[in-house]
């Protein structure tokens, strides 16, 4: 078994424990120190290996992928998006084929979000920085 202990500069020392039989059933653990110069020749990144950060966006940078995140985005950031009046009377809110879909529980809301529908399209749109939402239906 291998435990980093300490960091000097460029040495490190690694604290080694050796499994030795005495026995059947009884084992003694040795400790022994070895020290280990950093090879940066060895640490370096062998080609073909692709940083997480780069397999992160490559999986998400697919269009499918993409507007299906951006879909649940807004649906996750509502609250944000149009703040807590809106939000805590709304009961369900999803996005699908690039409508946005919003049931309202009252009425009256419901009715100046109806005459506000542009301004909800274009507030999405701005926080997303892409043109996701082209209509408003209220069910």
């Amino acid at each position: 078994m291998l435990f980093p202990k300490y960091k000097f500069r460029q040495k490190i020392i690694v604290s080694i424990f050796v499994k030795t039989a005495r026995g059947e059933d009884n084992f003694k653990y040795k400790y022994m120190a070895q020290y280990y110069k950093f090879d940066k020749e060895r640490a370096s990144r062998k080609p073909g290996i692709t940083p997480l950060k780069e397999a992160i966006e490559q999986v998400f940078g697919r269009p499918h992928m993409k507007k299906g995140f951006e879909e649940s985005y807004v649906s996750a950031h509502w609250a944000k998006i149009m703040g807590t009046p809106i939000s805590s009377r709304t009961q369900k809110v999803y996005v699908r084929d690039r409508i946005l879909f919003l049931q309202i529980e009252s009425a009256p809301l419901r009715n100046e979000l109806v005459h506000a529908k542009k301004k909800i399209i274009e507030l999405i749109n701005r926080e997303m920085n892409v043109e996701l939402i082209e209509d408003v239906v209220f069910i």
